[in-house]
């Protein structure tokens, strides 16, 4: 592979000009974009399964794909656009770029415009709602949750109002639902978050489109692992997997080794869980799945940290760290700050744990993320509880125990439950202290989580004690 010197295509075109005259050279740009929309369209499927040579391939060809995507919206020719766009759209999803295709993707709404006549060219349409569709899905990673369900409904809509071909149309729609699911989902809306789901499904199911049926039965797994229904979770996750490995669909595969994965972990059956994250990850590696790979390190170490094997378990988060920073992916880098702060905790480096939280939580509190800012207030609430600053701790408990409850997540409030139980009984408050137990107890009994449960217990037995009970 050569690289010409960045003079010698202008003089080349002028010359080209000079020779074939302004009417041959527009016939050659045409013929140009028609050869690499074909070439796009061939390799997108491929490369949206991670296949390396195809991967491979565009990267070679980037800047030619590129140059023809510029004539082809100069020139308006809007289907030909979208085959070249959707599969750089691919590339560079896979190779992290997500700022590049940010900036491309706003550059071409910018020519297709963001509102969209119902009577707009067919081929613009399409173009339009591919568009705007990633730019809900941005608006999502990003937790801007009003922005992304405004995109999807107003797609929704347009498809509700124009007359398409009746299949067509409706596996568009049932996209849509699921990205609406999500929403949900994000939301802690789980109920709503199924029904979406379970609509988008019945679609898929009824056109007889199981690779897309197979992401519903992934995101219904979520749902009921979500309220601890493992067993539930579970048979969803096999039944995605079972397609996904019928068709060949290793990188799709790999979401659910990660999750059976989880699933694992949930159970305290560690070394199944590892051997699901190894799995996953020897895919994502091979793949150059980067962003992927960094889910599995993180849970590696979350598997190390479980084993109390504290330096395994920090070296995972920050191979994680690495990657989430690199591509600029604040929310997952956040995780990994958080976790970095628990193995300092475990190592009794309170100073350092607290500015791992902090890091954490500022991340956390920017995108609105209240779930997630709860463990840092938590975990800010168990370093003051271990320098003796009790009021301290206390206000960080129930800041986080005001988001869980609100959030209906009942198992993390019970957490909070069991510390502030101990710090009433540090300051002989016991039967303040007896009613925290008893409702972090009953959350545990609710939810049946026996290590958990055996913790509470134990305090609540000295409890017992001092109160000559």
């Amino acid at each position: 592979i050569y690289q010409l010197h960045p003079s010698l295509p202008p003089f080349l075109r002028h010359r080209l000009m000079e020779s074939a005259g302004e009417g041959g050279v527009q016939k050659l740009d045409t013929e140009f974009i028609k050869f690499y929309a074909d070439f796009a369209a061939q390799l997108d499927e491929k490369v949206r399964n991670a296949n390396q040579n195809a991967v491979s391939i565009v990267k070679i060809e980037e800047l030619n794909f590129l140059r023809a995507l510029r004539i082809a919206v100069k020139t308006e020719q809007w289907t030909l656009t979208q085959a070249i766009a959707q599969t750089l759209y691919e590339f560079y999803e896979i190779r992290g770029r997500f700022r590049e295709w940010s900036a491309l993707r706003s550059s071409l709404l910018d020519h297709t415009g963001r509102e969209i006549s119902i009577d707009a060219p067919r081929n613009l349409a399409d173009l339009w709602m591919f568009l705007l569709g990633e730019e809900a899905n941005e608006a999502l990673r990003e937790n801007r949750l009003d922005d992304a369900e405004h995109f999807y409904v107003k797609i929704i809509q347009y498809l509700q109002t124009k007359t398409l071909p009746e299949p067509e149309a409706e596996r568009k729609i049932a996209v849509g639902y699921h990205q609406l699911g999500i929403i949900a989902e994000e939301r802690q809306q789980f109920d709503v978050a199924e029904q979406w789901y379970r609509k988008a499904l019945e679609i898929f199911e009824r056109l007889g489109l199981e690779r897309d049926a197979a992401d519903e039965y992934h995101q219904l797994g979520m749902i009921a692992q979500e309220r601890q229904q493992f067993d539930v979770a579970e048979q969803w996750y096999r039944k995605a997997l079972e397609i996904r490995e019928r068709l060949g669909l290793k990188r799709y595969a790999a979401d659910e080794y990660h999750q059976l994965g989880m699933i694992a972990e949930e159970r305290q059956q560690f070394d199944v869980a590892e051997q699901w994250y190894r799995k996953a990850l020897e895919i994502r590696e091979r793949l150059g799945l980067e962003r992927d790979a960094a889910d599995d390190y993180h849970q590696l170490g979350m598997v190390a940290q479980e084993r109390q094997q504290f330096d395994v378990a920090e070296e995972c988060y920050r191979k994680a760290l690495e990657i989430y920073k690199r591509l600029g992916l604040e929310r997952d880098a956040a995780g990994d700050y958080h976790q970095l702060g628990m193995v300092a905790e475990e190592r009794q480096q309170f100073d350092v744990a607290e500015e791992c939280y902090r890091k954490a939580l500022e991340i956390f509190e920017k995108l609105g993320l209240e779930r997630y800012a709860a463990y840092d207030y938590h975990q800010l609430g168990m370093i003051a509880q271990e320098r003796q600053q009790f009021d301290v701790a206390e206000q960080w408990y129930r800041k986080a125990l005001e988001i869980r409850e609100r959030l209906g997540l009942e198992r993390y409030a019970a957490g909070d439950y069991h510390q502030l139980g101990i710090i009433a009984q540090e300051r002989q408050q016991f039967d303040e202290a007896e009613e925290c137990y008893r409702k972090a107890l009953e959350i545990f009994d609710k939810i049946g989580h026996p290590p958990l449960k055996v913790n509470t217990l134990a305090v609540f037995g000295v409890l017992r004690f001092q109160q000559g009970r």
